[in-house]
């Protein structure tokens, strides 16, 4: 059967499907620092975009310090945005660098739910901290030679992303996704700045808090490692030129190690995003490494400045349509669920009276079906139950469930005789290695087959680089992996995060 509209029909229908499928509105790009907060969006085909200047102290390192100013600084960004009182901002929001982790790792050619389960076990074994404390997702990058899938693994605490999340609530802002910044800044190089990074790129951004590195590979951040200018000078207000180069080239010279040990020794090009010193950063890097340095310009959003990359890269995630979204996000939901739930709610709240209507109409209804059932219950009481029947149900049942609690039993049984193994004696020799030079903080074992995480800290990273040499030589262990982006270093000591094996046949 066909059905022919005419041109006011189709203009009512149209009408019909916008009411039924109410927008969520624009979406930007809300980029949270220890120094500044910025927004960028699009409102009406004007550009929006507000910077301010944190003081200091109600962000450090990454962590919320003082709420209460931090929702402050977002109320002022939200007047200067002039928008009404009650409205929600929708927002992707750009976590600062220094509370997210990158870790990679390689997984057999595996699809679907398999390649699902297989990566959720490897993010509980290399977490940096207690696997229960975080936000975790994990996106695959490629393809290895060895017929392996390549993994990143993205971790958060919780407790730290939770209270940006309900500042951002109480300012009036809608979090829609929460992603490390330099998956931002990364989005912005290639999809603003026009560099395909399909083989692997190294990018540098030098912005006033610190030097923020990136390892990218299909346009997929791989590795992250960010330094900052208060762990390299202290409390100085200016220092020399000469620490200034030292530390570029100490940096720079590091990142490119971890990527030889990865296989990619020929890295021949740095990408750089600065608004300082680019000139010094070009010419100290090209003269201590054979790298071509290749500046980043983002077109017609240059004028902006490198210093808006990270917000503008947000923004940019912010174009995805919501339903299609399955980007990493560290928000402790998916993008795709946070939006049905605004559909819903947005949806109820402009249909508020039809709702109470048809809520009527149900309780009505409901009421109705519920004395019907009722009196067909009543009826089915009355009816005599075969008892013979009854009797052999109950006595099926209790047999069920002894064989179910017997062959649990018995899995038990099994479980110790295989996990019996003594493994105090590798624990006591991992910290007889450590001694009193190596602070062993936590060691993470879940089987004699899975990985064993190591935790801890050392006054140099000399003396946790020399406890993992130690422990590579010693027979009873294998595959010691101490990654880069695992040495952090803080004042007066280097913590480390660590995964070695047990090898059973070498040790009676």
């Amino acid at each position: 059967m066909n059905i022919t509209l005419d041109k006011k029909n189709k203009l009512r229908l149209a009408l019909l499907f916008k009411l039924l499928s109410p927008s969520g509105g624009p979406i930007g790009g809300l980029e949270i620092s220890d120094s500044h907060i910025r927004f960028f969006g699009v409102r009406k085909n004007k550009i929006q975009s507000i910077g301010l200047r944190i003081p200091p102290g109600i962000i450090n390192g990454g962590v919320v310090l003082e709420r209460d100013k931090l929702i402050e600084v977002l109320l002022e960004i939200r007047r200067e945005l002039g928008v009404k009182e009650k409205e929600k901002i929708n927002a992707i929001v750009a976590l600062p660098p220094e509370i997210a982790y990158l870790q990679t790792f390689n997984l057999p050619y595996l699809s679907g739910e398999s390649l699902e389960n297989a990566a959720n076990l490897n993010l509980q074994v290399i977490s940096p901290v207690p696997f229960e404390e975080t936000y975790h997702e994990w996106q695959a990058i490629g393809e290895t030679g060895d017929n392996q899938i390549e993994i990143v693994g993205v971790f958060a605490e919780k407790k730290q992303v939770s209270v940006i999340m309900e500042v951002c609530e109480e300012a009036g802002f809608m979090v829609v996704a929460a992603e490390p910044s330099i998956f931002s800044l990364a989005r912005a190089v290639y999809e603003v700045g026009g560099v395909n990074m399909q083989e692997p790129h190294i990018i540098l951004r030098a912005s006033d808090m610190g030097m923020d590195f990136a390892g990218v590979t299909n346009n997929i951040v791989s590795f992250s490692y960010f330094v900052s200018w208060r762990s390299i000078y202290g409390s100085a207000n200016e220092t020399s030129k000469k620490v200034f180069e030292e530390n570029v080239v100490k940096h720079v010279g590091r990142v490119l190690t971890f990527f030889a040990g990865r296989g990619h020794a020929n890295m021949q090009q740095l990408l750089l995003i600065t608004s300082l010193l680019r000139e010094n950063f070009s010419d100290v890097i090209k003269k201590n490494f054979n790298l071509e340095v290749q500046n980043v310009y983002f077109g017609e959003l240059e004028r902006f400045g490198a210093d808006w990359a990270i917000t503008i890269g947000a923004y940019m995630r912010g174009l995805i349509p919501r339903a299609e979204d399955t980007l990493v996000s560290l928000a402790g939901f998916s993008t795709a669920q946070e939006f049905s739930k605004h559909q819903i709610i947005t949806f109820f709240s402009l249909w508020r009276n039809i709702a109470g209507a048809v809520l009527i109409f149900l309780l009505v209804a409901f009421w109705g079906t519920h004395l019907f059932v009722k009196k067909l219950s009543d009826e089915l009481k009355l009816r005599p139950l075969p008892m013979l029947l009854l009797k052999d149900a109950q006595e099926l049942k209790n047999l069920e469930a002894a064989a179910l609690k017997f062959n649990a039993l018995v899995d038990l049984i099994g479980v110790a005789e295989t996990e019996k193994k003594e493994v105090t004696a590798y624990f006591k020799k991992i910290f007889t290695i450590a001694g009193e030079k190596v602070n062993i903080k936590r060691i993470y074992f879940q089987s004699m087959d899975s990985p064993v995480s190591i935790s801890g800290e050392a006054q140099t990273e000399k003396l946790v680089v020399d406890f993992k040499d130690e422990l590579e030589r010693q027979s009873e262990f294998a595959e010691t992996s101490l990654p880069l982006t695992a040495l952090v270093t803080e004042g007066d000591h280097t913590s480390f995060s660590m995964t070695l094996r047990i090898v059973l046949e070498k040790t009676k």
